[in-house]
């Protein structure tokens, strides 16, 4: 059984909220400007469409993320607030790469967002996947938090495995920018990781680095439980279709430095 911790971290200071809220908000100034954009549909490889499609739903998915971390992370508030941050960073990139689309003649249709609104299949799938693979007696709270750091680099990844595709530098220089953020929302779960551990003490520490393997030999992006991704055939596969070897061997070392620090006990100061 999985336990839900009541604690917060960072209980005495809002330095590292702060400091990634302030972020978040200097991200997309142009917003709007982006509605002026075109894109020659014909140099755009399919499977790069498909993609940007998968995404930009991904990201309109949100809302149900957003309800799930607010059912996982238990009563953390400032795991709370950072899960409301979080997602008006998300719905950026969903006005970007759906304004990508539409600059290509591929705009999403009324089905497409229908098929992400509905709300239990997620909920059930998301919450079993959660269940099935959690390592026995570790906290959601850092369960959530070690898987963050894994989708969020796996994000990273994706997004710049796909410029390699591209020609156009201008739509390289957009998908960069999202590839940016989540890796800044990566570093948001590797602070909110160490404060968890910190805080629930070493039987929580001990328990990261065989949560890390579960999921890393069975990965699932977010967007597997909700039907319409695996209807479509644009899910994890389709991410990891556009990795390269070297990709994937410096994706395994930049998850095991950072992860293999909770091999051994916290130094005592």
């Amino acid at each position: 059984m999985v336990t839900v911790q009541a604690h917060s971290i960072w209980q005495d200071s809002d330095d590292v909220l702060d400091r990634f809220f302030a972020l978040g908000n200097q991200t997309w100034p142009d917003l709007e400007e982006l509605r002026a954009m075109k894109f020659d549909r014909s140099k755009v490889p399919d499977k790069v469409v498909e993609f940007i499609r998968s995404t930009a739903l991904n990201e309109y998915g949100v809302g149900h993320y957003t309800m799930q971390y607010r059912f996982m992370f238990g009563e953390d508030y400032k795991l709370q607030l950072w899960s409301a941050f979080w997602a008006a960073e998300e719905y950026n990139h969903y006005v970007v790469l759906r304004r990508i689309l539409e600059a290509m003649g591929e705009e999403l249709s009324a089905a497409d967002r229908n098929g992400v609104e509905g709300i239990q299949a997620f909920r059930d799938g998301y919450t079993s996947y959660y269940d099935r693979i959690a390592v026995p007696g570790i906290s959601r709270k850092v369960q959530v938090c070690t898987y963050g750091v894994i989708q969020e680099h796996a994000a990273v990844v994706a997004y710049n495995s796909v410029c390699r595709q591209l020609e156009d530098p201008n739509l390289i220089k957009l998908l960069k920018r999202i590839a940016k953020d989540e890796s800044r929302h990566c570093q948001f779960y590797q602070a909110a990781l160490e404060g968890a551990v910190a805080d629930e003490g070493e039987e929580q520490r001990a328990k990261v680095w065989p949560q890390f393997e579960a999921f890393f030999n069975d990965f699932s992006m977010p967007q597997e439980f909700i039907d319409i991704f695996d209807e479509k055939e644009i899910g994890t596969d389709l991410y990891t279709s556009f990795w390269s070897d070297e990709e994937k061997a410096k994706m395994v070392l930049f998850l095991t430095r950072f992860f293999r620090k909770f091999r051994e006990p916290a130094a005592v100061a």
